[in-house]
């Protein structure tokens, strides 16, 4: 099992699976990174040792017009310590709605990289 959340499933429904499942959560490839996003409510309890890629995007207005490096660097900061099983993976030319060529190349692959992470 692994789960694909884009957007509001990364802010709102992956993190509620989280809080429900805990550790026993399956790996997640979260397009938008929506899960290390600061939002209003309770804190993301991430969970330490479940698989997470993150897939953010270059033109993504989750972005927020920050320069890449800091929008890369302010996600890495929202992993929890201790995490060895977080991948931030940057797409310079990928939207908020990623364009379906690159979904094809890229989705098979960071979905087996979750589900087989050691």
């Amino acid at each position: 099992d692994c789960i694909v959340a884009g957007s509001r499933g990364g802010q709102v429904v992956l993190p509620e699976l989280w809080r429900t499942l805990g550790e026993g959560s399956p790996p997640s490839v979260v397009i938008n990174g929506g899960c290390a996003m600061t939002l209003p409510g309770p804190a993301v309890e991430w969970p330490v040792g479940v698989v997470t890629i993150l897939v953010l995007g270059g033109e993504d207005y989750f972005r927020g017009g920050r320069p890449a490096r800091e929008y890369v660097m302010s996600t890495r900061r929202k992993v929890p310590r201790g995490s060895k099983s977080t991948a931030i993976f940057y797409v310079r030319e990928m939207e908020h709605m990623p364009q379906t060529d690159l979904m094809r190349i890229i989705l098979q692959p960071l979905l087996l990289a979750a589900i087989y992470w050691r």
